[in-house]
């Protein structure tokens, strides 16, 4: 499967509207499974999670703002489609670096877009 970074981003579109499957199967989706859920640094209130085919995030703990991404890594590439629902945003990035941290990059970008400055 070939796809470009329009691609990605029409689908992701696509798929928040609702049109490529129904509400409750996205709520489906979305829904983390127990066994998936964790904090992954001590100390730390983001919590992550798996649904069916999307990792979800909540970088301020599970009461914030969720983010829902899949990413995607091979021999020199790696690439990441990134949605935020409550801000109705779509971030898709493609590069051609291996093991890429494109997820902060994602955020921030994200957070661009709707006005926020970069925290140094």
């Amino acid at each position: 499967i070939e796809a470009t970074v329009v691609d990605l981003v029409k689908f992701a579109v696509a798929y928040q509207a609702g049109k490529l499957v129904g509400p409750e199967t996205i709520n489906r989706m979305l829904t983390p499974f127990p066994s998936t859920v964790r904090t992954p640094k001590a100390g730390s209130q983001e919590q992550l999670a798996y649904g069916i085919g999307w990792m979800m995030r909540w970088p301020d703990g599970p009461k914030g703002v969720r983010e829902i991404l899949h990413t995607g890594n091979q021999q020199r590439v790696s690439n990441v489609l990134y949605l935020r629902p409550d801000r109705k945003q779509v971030v898709a990035l493609m590069t051609n670096l291996e093991n890429a941290q494109l997820i902060p990059f994602a955020r921030q970008l994200s957070d661009i877009l709707v006005g926020r400055t970069l925290e140094k």
